[in-house]
């Protein structure tokens, strides 16, 4: 299928997507705002500026693109942006992607964002949801009738993979995520002040703009040393500090999905989640990992002490994890279920391909 994706060029999402797509045969070729090394024919289109004034420059761009490279299907990923530019240029079918701030922070911004997310979502012809409560959230901005399609992200089993040996040393401690307020690391950070294990140590993987704030935060609870941000790290260095670790711990406020709780289960670890969003989803309770409520650093730490006391009962966690992972979240899922949503689109449109614009 000769498919054009609308995305962020430097998402490792998007790089996933290309790359799974590509790798299947299809043609693929991308139209972005960013700067992106993919391998694949570009359509560069202009950064939207404050207030949304070239919004009709980036539409007709958009159209242009869809001219020269005349797709069957176009597939926009992140509906307040790409999705709207795509549903703007008339572009069919279209297949539109939801990731999560997109329906559950824009539209509460104000009326006419919700009127633009409607917009959006009924020009789709299919749209797609990384999970099932973020379908539930999309629901009321569809047109009546009509529901999101659930394709989770799926994580490769044989990248993350368990470590050949059990870690020895001090446990580690490590959460992979951004720093951002929506992941509640100072969260963590409060728990792990209150966990009396005198040896464990914690590493926070990614960037991001709590970083002053939480080194601050660390300094003062006179855990300088024992946690670490270690910043954005390569993909690989992600699966390395996983496999080393005892115990990954994600105390979001918001979540969508939870592709990186999957990441640690495939590496064979226990998980520590909050109850929040799509995590339930990814994560069962007491047999791959243990839930606790957003916001509660004394229940954080009851539940990252419960692990670290018991390291057998983590291992046998973290073999379920993996077992999960294999048998609902691998990649290879993940990409046959959105070729099966890109077939439906086209069997909706038969009559729009090539895809010509007005």
């Amino acid at each position: 299928m000769r498919i054009l994706l609308v995305a962020n060029g430097t998402s490792v999402h998007t790089e996933r997507w290309v790359g799974g797509l590509v790798a299947r045969g299809h043609e693929v070729a991308l139209a972005t705002d960013t700067a992106s090394a993919l391998a694949v024919g570009q359509f560069p289109l202009s950064p939207l500026t404050r207030g949304r004034w070239n919004l009709w420059t980036l539409v007709r761009q958009l159209q242009a693109a869809i001219r020269r490279f005349r797709p069957e299907l176009v597939h926009a990923h992140y509906v307040s942006h790409y999705g709207l530019l795509a549903a703007l240029a008339h572009a069919r079918p279209l297949v539109a992607s939801v990731w999560g701030a997109d329906v559950e922070v824009f539209p509460r911004r104000s009326a006419v964002n919700r009127r633009l997310l409607r917009l959006a979502l009924g020009r789709a012809t299919v749209v797609t949801a990384t999970s099932h409560h973020l379908a539930r959230v999309t629901g009321p901005y569809l047109p009546p009738g009509r529901t999101a399609v659930v394709v989770p992200f799926g994580i490769d089993p044989d990248r993350f993979c368990p470590p050949a040996a059990v870690p020895t040393g001090p446990p580690l401690i490590v959460c992979n995520k951004h720093l951002e307020r929506d992941y509640g690391i100072d969260v963590l950070v409060d728990a792990l002040t209150r966990v009396a294990d005198p040896s464990w140590r914690a590493e926070i993987l990614g960037e991001g703009g709590e970083r002053a704030a939480l080194t601050a935060q660390i300094a003062a609870a006179g855990l300088t040393g024992r946690v670490q941000l270690l910043g954005r790290v390569a993909p690989d260095t992600v699966v390395t500090r996983l496999q080393a670790a005892r115990v990954a711990v994600y105390p979001s406020r918001r979540e969508s999905f939870g592709v990186a709780t999957l990441e640690a289960q495939a590496v064979g670890l226990p998980v520590i989640a909050t109850r929040v969003g799509g995590l339930p989803e990814v994560l069962e309770e007491g047999v791959t990992g243990w839930l606790v409520d957003p916001e509660d650093p004394v229940g954080l730490a009851a539940a990252i002490a419960r692990v670290l006391a018991d390291p057998s009962g983590g291992r046998a966690m973290g073999a379920r994890g993996r077992q999960l992972v294999e048998a609902r979240y691998t990649w290879d899922a993940a990409l046959t279920a959105m070729e099966s949503a890109y077939h439906a689109a086209v069997r909706a449109s038969p009559d729009d391909h090539p895809m010509a614009t007005p």
